[in-house]
């Protein structure tokens, strides 16, 4: 099951551009970056796990420099 999920890069040398990527960008649709390019809120359709060995594969990181977690959305009425 996919989600909303925050990415965090840390301990890498050049930040990577997610959406360089094409199988990322077929992926995961990007919610916000921050200016400092370490985090991501993303909505992907994979799941946290999947998303994380996705993102280690095509950008050749490490599981220790990409961390991928579930973020819960609120809804106000």
């Amino acid at each position: 099951m996919g989600g909303p999920y925050l990415i965090q890069f840390k301990d890498v040398d050049i930040l990577p551009e997610l959406l360089s990527n094409r199988k990322l960008r077929e992926t995961i649709d990007v919610i916000h970056a921050d200016s400092n390019g370490k985090n991501y809120r993303v909505y992907s359709k994979i799941n946290d796990k999947k998303l994380q060995q996705l993102i280690v594969k095509e950008l050749g990181l490490t599981t220790n420099q990409v961390q991928v977690i579930y973020i819960k959305l609120y809804t106000f009425v």
